[in-house]
């Protein structure tokens, strides 16, 4: 009774090693091999061409692998070895590709035209040697050569070279002690770091790691530590200098990897310090950054010293930016806002599905205390201006970002049209609302001394009129209240009474709207159109001037080089020269065309008119009847 379920069992042996050893020592037991793997492997597995045995030597053309993520491309690989032998001295793998593609997650590429590698030896004693040539969408055109020896107990690869296109070369060394359960790995020179890191150039220094490791894979433990010694690297697109690096991981057979160093920005010394937990896999960490008149930023557009006390702490799924900021000194001189996009508050972003993964994987929120010192300038355009205050800044993820507290400018000026206006307060008041809406308190103002000629009596032996002169001081300025996305003004004068366009003009050109020429005159209703009182100067700019019209229109415009009709704005000035004659003057803002027209009406429903620009002249008559 007992010998049959033997026999059916050693039957089943027997049968399941004569197919193992079919898979192995046969072409077609090749061939069903791979058929296997294409079903085992969860996603689409093809090779074109296949020859040789699984044990000895295969050749496959055309290897074509894609899953969700990955696909991964070969032409042709070869591969060699005899496992039987590995006791002996004998044995040896050997194997080689032809250009080779890898993509990852859908947007990273890595390529290889040829890749060789070979181990010969035995388990007791074996070299090692790689070579291959890459590149990819951070990666430049490199070569990496790897050569070493083992055995049972040990690996010690003493030549790993990675040699780019533009010079960098990497050279590693890395020994592991499988008896000791220690591995070691010794970088002489960070150089080649600039060649796989977008905006860094000048980067130097070593590293040098030596860990011993126990445990399990579950609950590891580590004891050493990993060194940064001397660095250098310079981040070309802010200006930022780092030098003197010395940067220490160690751990001591606890459940936590150590951060302590130091790093020179400019002249000033920042320190870090930070952990991170090992024996969890989604490695929770905080690192703190603490320093003084450390500098920033430092290009044609920006020079900024900081003083952080700030840290950094990720805990799945959130990393918080958290501290104290201060800037003490910055020169902030922007060349161009002109590729500056503002999103409107109530936008909806539509991501798409890996966006949305990433967002929900990893959050990112801040709680940052921004104060600005006493020697913090601003220039642009015509604006100079002295900022300081303090902000609360707090950021979650999709939220938008919201301040409280207030900058305050103690000295500002601005230039435009060859006249200076002085600030003589300025807030931007933040209540917790979005950082991009301040509330608005602004005093801006221009004082105007003005010379008064006045008349004496006149001599009873002269008929020549006598003046003397003296001085009137006026001030003139602008309220600016409200929020950045409704900031309301309010033109006020000293002495007052004084009307809104001549305050107005005495802001921009110093001296009253009445002596304003035309283009002047078009200035002012432009900038009045922008500050909100284009309806009041208009008004004033009018009487001023005598004028019936003035303001904007819309009209079409034929060009006759194209016989194309543009929609035009233009600035009109009319006035009535009789009761039947009016002129008026426009000037063109979108399409260059000035023109001059003017209308005779020779009854209540005939007119005329003559229009010349510079586009040509041109006469119309109009017959209009109105009716209810």
């Amino acid at each position: 009774m007992i010998k049959r379920p033997f026999y059916i069992l050693l039957s089943i042996l027997l049968i399941l090693l004569a197919f193992t050893a079919y898979l192995v020592t046969t072409e077609s037991g090749l061939k069903v091999a791979l058929s296997i793997a294409t079903t085992i492997t969860g996603g689409n597995f093809h090779v074109e061409k296949a020859s040789g045995k699984l044990i000895h030597h295969v050749q496959l053309t055309n290897l074509d692998y894609k899953n969700k993520t990955t696909s991964i491309k070969i032409q042709n690989v070869d591969f060699s070895w005899r496992p039987f032998l590995l006791f002996s001295k004998k044995s040896y793998i050997h194997g080689t590709w032809k250009n080779m593609s890898l993509l990852f997650d859908k947007k990273n590429n890595i390529s290889s035209k040829h890749g060789d590698l070979s181990i010969n030896g035995s388990l007791n004693r074996y070299q090692i040697e790689f070579k291959s040539t890459f590149h990819g969408t951070s990666i430049p055109q490199s070569s990496l050569e790897i050569q070493g020896e083992g055995n049972l107990k040990q690996i010690n690869l003493d030549n790993i070279s990675l040699k780019t296109s533009n010079g960098n070369i990497l050279n590693v060394k890395i020994n592991i002690n499988r008896d000791k359960n220690n591995f070691k790995i010794y970088i002489p020179d960070l150089s080649f770091l600039q060649a796989f890191i977008p905006n860094i150039s000048k980067t130097s220094g070593q590293l040098t790691a030596d860990f011993n490791y126990s445990g399990t894979m579950k609950d590891p433990v580590f004891d050493g530590n990993l060194n940064i010694q001397n660095g250098k690297m310079t981040i070309d697109n802010i200006g930022l200098a780092l030098s003197k690096i010395n940067l220490k991981f160690s751990a001591n057979k606890s459940d936590k990897i150590l951060l302590d160093g130091s790093v020179y920005a400019g002249s000033s010394k920042l320190t870090l310090t930070g952990n991170t937990a090992i024996q969890q896999f989604t490695f929770p960490f905080v690192v703190n950054l603490k320093g003084n008149n450390a500098l920033l930023y430092n290009n044609k557009s920006y020079q900024i010293y900081v003083s952080p006390d700030v840290s950094l702490t990720y805990k799945k799924p959130t990393m918080t930016l958290s501290g104290n900021l201060l800037i003490p000194k910055a020169r902030i001189t922007p060349t161009d806002f002109s590729n500056t996009v503002t999103l409107p508050n109530d936008m909806i972003v539509i991501r798409k599905k890996e966006d949305e993964k990433l967002a929900t994987e990893l959050g990112f929120e801040t709680n940052i205390n921004l104060t600005l010192g006493h020697d913090v300038y601003f220039f642009y355009g015509g604006l100079s201006a002295n900022v300081a205050g303090s902000i609360n800044l707090k950021a979650a993820p999709e939220q938008l970002t919201t301040a409280s507290g207030n900058f305050n400018i103690t000295k500002g000026t601005y230039k435009a049209y060859g006249t200076e206006l002085k600030i003589n307060k300025g807030n931007l008041i933040y209540t917790g609302g979005p950082i991009n809406n301040p509330g608005l308190n602004f005093n801006v103002v221009k004082y105007i001394r003005n010379i008064i000629a006045s008349p004496q009596s006149q001599s009873t032996s002269s008929s020549t009129q006598t003046y003397s002169s003296g001085f009137q001081n006026i001030t003139v300025g602008m309220y600016i209240t409200g929020t950045l996305d409704k900031p309301k003004l309010i033109l006020f004068s000293d002495p007052s009474g004084m009307s809104q366009s001549d305050i107005l003009s005495y802001l921009l050109f110093g001296f009253p709207s009445g002596q304003a020429s035309g283009s002047q005159a078009q200035l002012l209703m432009k900038a009045a159109e922008s500050t909100g009182i284009g309806g009041t100067l208009t008004s004033d700019i009018k009487q001023t001037f005598g004028l019936s019209e003035l303001g904007f229109q819309s009209d079409a415009v034929i060009d006759p080089t194209s016989d194309e009709t543009q929609q035009n704005t233009s600035f009109v000035l009319g006035k009535y020269l009789t009761p039947k004659l009016y002129i008026s003057y426009s000037v063109g803002l979108l399409v260059p065309v000035n023109v001059f027209s003017a209308r005779y009406f020779m009854s209540r429903h005939w007119m005329i008119q003559t229009d010349s620009s510079t586009f040509g002249n041109g006469a119309d008559i109009f017959y209009t009847i109105q009716t209810n």
